[in-house]
């Protein structure tokens, strides 16, 4: 398990950086950008020295994430509202990540076991946990769950060289999809429908797509962009992601479920990259550079509001509740990751 430095939002849904978690930052506010001061925000760092992600929240306050991984052994986490964390680890793991969890309580994420291979797992409320691997001797990634607890990722074969994206149903059947024919495809978003969003590759390029649960397959692009990729659907079917001008930079994307794209930047903060879109349309990610890192939410309307851990210079957000709860991790004053819970 790679140590992972910086807190932390989704991974950056296109090719170059596939299996890297999204390191994104801010510099300083602008006078365009509008501060949001009701949000209350709640620390915590189960992992004490050695640095704790969060990764996901419900509806309840629920949130899990990882913790550990700077002794390379992390372990999932629960962390209920009122404070109490619950600790776990699939049988076998060596290093476990918690990546999503839905409002019955039923987390998604994956775990290492003792000769380095990657599997997935799903936990319920009740702490059962089911480990399943979307192909046989593959590397299983598991990044986000529905809320009928199907969930969706990706998985590379034996050589780590080809990858596909996978949804597996609430009763453990697995499908994998390889839009188009590429031999690079990664899955990051799920909703109630089954629909999936992610990216392909072609050529020497990533192109976003939407799977739909019976198995049609749209492919899109951003006009202009180098690399296209989706990080979140919602029940709409509306897509939120990122995309590369031919610059290299990085920006923000809105797809409506009939295919119309709006392209946006957080004012006077770099690096847009969008981690979740909700059932109201509010898009939730970090942008910025150099580790100087804020949290945003992009209204329904087009308009911002950004946010940090107060007194800290790197804050990344990673997901958003249907109530509009927000867990992410920032780094602190020692360089230590920990994570929090921000409450509208």
């Amino acid at each position: 398990m790679p140590k992972r430095s910086g807190r932390d939002s989704r991974p950056r849904p296109v090719r170059r950086n596939r299996r890297a978690l999204l390191l994104a930052a801010c510099g300083i506010l602008g006078s365009a950008l509008s501060a949001d001061a009701k949000g209350t925000i709640v620390t915590f760092n189960p992992g004490g020295a050695d640095g704790t992600q969060a990764y996901g929240v419900n509806d309840a306050g629920t949130v899990t994430g990882d913790y550990g991984y700077e002794t390379e052994r992390a372990h999932g986490f629960l962390r209920t509202v009122d404070g109490t964390i619950t600790t776990f680890d699939p049988s076998g793991s060596t290093s476990t990540l918690a990546m999503a969890i839905n409002d019955a309580g039923t987390v998604a994420g994956f775990y290492l076991d003792g000769i380095g291979d990657v599997h997935g797992y799903v936990r319920t409320a009740g702490g059962t946990i089911t480990t399943f691997d979307a192909e046989e001797g593959g590397y299983t990634y598991t990044r986000g769950i529905s809320s009928k607890g199907a969930v969706t990722g990706f998985v590379y074969d034996s050589y780590q060289q080809y990858s596909h994206a996978f949804i597996r149903s609430p009763g453990g059947t697995i499908t994998r999809i390889n839009p188009f024919g590429g031999n690079e495809a990664a899955a990051y978003g799920i909703n109630a429908s089954g629909e999936i969003t992610g990216y392909y590759v072609s050529g020497s390029h990533s192109h976003g797509f939407v799977a739909k649960a019976k198995g049609r397959i749209t492919s899109f692009d951003v006009p202009q962009a180098i690399d296209t990729g989706g990080a979140s659907i919602n029940d709409s079917g509306e897509v939120a992601g990122s995309y590369d001008d031919a610059d290299y930079n990085v920006h923000g994307f809105f797809r409506t479920a009939d295919g119309q794209i709006t392209t946006f930047d957080v004012p006077q903060c770099g690096g847009t990259s969008p981690a979740q879109i909700d059932n109201r349309g509010e898009i939730l990610g970090t942008c910025g550079e150099k580790r100087r890192g804020v949290g945003f939410v992009r209204k329904a309307n087009g308009k911002f509001v950004v946010f940090r851990v107060p007194g800290m210079r790197d804050t990344g957000a990673a997901g958003i509740s249907g109530n509009g709860l927000i867990t992410g991790s920032y780094t602190d004053k020692n360089k230590i990751d920990e994570g929090y819970l921000r409450t509208p």
